[in-house]
């Protein structure tokens, strides 16, 4: 996360790191996430009655690129339906990025420093059906 941190803000200071984390930082809405019984990650999410905010996901280096963040989120999006899932990525972190629109993410808007996206259930189906294109119901 460091290395996101100081290209987005060309800057990474400890003592203001900390005083973030440990102001924003909510247990009751963090997730720890486990792989074969070990602590491999956490996922803090905001229940929302209109929507929910991944407000950070992370994983320990050796449980990335295992598909394990992937899971987690799909995971999400299956909970929180029929709500939207919405989060917001650095822009300095593409592979997070093309992670969050492979799974069906619509960039929503940008500042300076984020991307701001959302996952809306029914839009997502509707371009899964136009996708996959017309079928055929087998009759009894």
């Amino acid at each position: 996360m460091r290395a996101y941190v100081e290209a987005a803000f060309d800057a990474w200071d400890d003592d203001w790191q900390r005083a973030f984390f440990a102001q924003h930082w909510s247990p009751e809405h963090t997730r720890i996430v486990e792989v074969c019984g070990e602590p491999a990650g956490r996922l803090e999410v905001h229940e929302r009655d209109d929507h929910v905010y991944l407000a950070n996901i992370n994983l320990l280096p050796a449980h990335q690129g295992r598909g394990i963040g992937a899971a987690m989120i799909r995971g999400l999006i299956d909970d929180a339906a029929p709500r939207p899932v919405t989060l917001r990525v650095l822009k300095s972190n593409p592979d997070a990025r093309r992670l969050y629109e492979r799974l069906g993410f619509e960039l929503t808007h940008e500042i300076d420093t984020h991307h701001y996206f959302r996952f809306n259930p029914a839009t997502a189906d509707e371009a899964l059906c136009a996708a996959s294109g017309p079928q055929t119901v087998a009759q009894p």
